[in-house]
């Protein structure tokens, strides 16, 4: 990344939202947008990368430039480079990040992992040390990942589509975008390709009410959007958002459960921790597995590992959705587990 000084020129823009009252201005124009939590991030119409602090726009130290930014939870920026190279702040500058990935979008998740929109459209994420690809052969336009680890792309053919560890399901609707981002439920935003803004949500895409048309979106974790409007400036929505972060709902998940793979779990709950034990439909002589997570809302985030007396030798992360108090599902897995549902 060449690192150039630049002045943002911030300018108020005749707006575009026919709604005003719903969105509010802060100030600048830009090229992308990140959220998180009350900080505003965007790169700006010079490539520099700015935050919104004390009602005024800031340059990041280092004088980075980039063409697409995210902001992981810990406030650390991540970066595309205007060489496409993948970039992270410091706090005084900037480090590329090893192992030569170059994309075209940025997303960071939870755990401060950046995944991309490689050069060639797959999408990669990084693993401490080298970009790998993710599992099925995905292709999109644009990524954000959800709170459970999941990617979440605007296909090649405009669609939104979610990683289930080894393949992509589109999402129910027949919502078609240009960007999008996830919020702190779960639930995707993205701008159609009308340039509205839209989320997802009960299997359905709901239009934000505001009138609001742009180009990039973020969103905060409580819902509050973030756009790069169609005129190019940077609007927060200042509207009745589409609902707060909902608080966790008691669970109790300690049960005998059933898995689509045909085998049996025996789950325990102590606090927000999960555990179980899993065995194969032949009384676990082909499988034999454990599992610890932690409960986050209505996510359970972990590891598994095959165990003795089983054949399997596979270990990986694991990621669930609590669907109902009887229901999860998988939306990330790794290291080639087989179930997907559980039922009880």
């Amino acid at each position: 990344m060449k690192f150039l000084l630049f002045l943002l020129a911030m300018f108020l823009i005749t707006p575009f939202f026919p709604a005003q009252a719903q969105w509010q201005s802060l100030g600048g124009i830009g090229k992308d947008v990140a959220g998180q939590g009350n900080t505003a991030w965007t790169i700006g119409s010079d490539n520099g990368v700015w935050f919104h602090s004390g009602g005024n726009w800031q340059q990041y130290p280092g004088g980075g430039r980039g063409l697409a930014i995210d902001v992981a939870a810990n406030g650390t920026p991540f970066v595309i480079g205007t060489d496409h190279g993948i970039h992270r702040g410091t706090g005084s500058g900037w480090v590329q990040l090893p192992g030569g990935g170059r994309g075209k979008d940025i997303a960071v998740d939870q755990s401060g992992r950046p995944w991309v929109i490689g050069m060639y459209d797959g999408i990669h994420y990084f693993d401490g040390n080298r970009w790998l690809e993710y599992p099925g052969g995905g292709r999109g336009k644009a990524i954000a990942v959800n709170p459970a680890g999941a990617p979440v792309v605007i296909g090649m053919d405009d669609g939104i589509y979610q990683g289930t560890g080894n393949a992509w399901a589109q999402l129910p609707g027949g919502g078609r975008g240009k960007d999008i981002c996830v919020d702190g439920r779960g639930r995707p935003w993205i701008i159609g390709t009308d340039n509205q803004v839209y989320y997802h949500e009960g299997g359905a895409w709901h239009l934000l009410p505001g009138g609001g048309r742009g180009h990039r979106i973020s969103v905060t974790n409580s819902g509050i959007p973030l756009v790069i409007g169609t005129d190019n400036a940077i609007w927060r929505y200042a509207g009745a958002a589409a609902g707060p972060v909902a608080p966790p709902v008691p669970l109790n998940l300690t049960a005998r459960w059933n898995g689509n793979d045909g085998g049996r779990y025996f789950l325990r709950q102590v606090g927000n921790e999960l555990w179980w034990y899993g065995m194969s439909g032949d009384g676990g002589a082909s499988w034999t597995n454990v599992f610890q997570g932690r409960i986050e809302g209505n996510m359970v985030r972990g590891r598994w590992a095959d165990i003795p007396h089983g054949r399997g030798t596979g270990h990986g992360e694991m990621h669930l959705q609590v669907l109902s108090p009887n229901h999860l599902r998988a939306t990330h897995r790794t290291g080639g587990f087989g179930g997907s549902e559980w039922t009880r």
